[in-house]
């Protein structure tokens, strides 16, 4: 996904995602939108284990100047 497709039309919309390494999937809850970067916060569908953190939400965002970030790892699941 690039920072130009993310708009409030896809909270709610499944996605396929990247979290420490692992291929994840979950619902978007919310976007993130400041001076910049621009990403979605995920609320994963299964909790992630990283040694002793447990992750159960994602803020996957990119750079608004380049797309560099963890949100080109983000898909939309049709």
């Amino acid at each position: 996904m690039k920072t130009s497709e993310v708009t409030n039309e896809l909270i709610n919309k499944k996605v396929e995602c990247v979290v420490t390494g692992l291929k994840t999937t979950g619902i978007i809850t919310g976007v993130i939108d400041n001076q910049w970067s621009k990403g979605v916060i995920i609320k994963l569908d299964t909790p992630v284990q990283w040694g002793d953190d447990v992750f159960t939400i994602l803020h996957s965002t990119s750079r608004k100047s380049d797309d560099f970030g963890n949100l080109s790892n983000t898909n939309l699941i049709q």
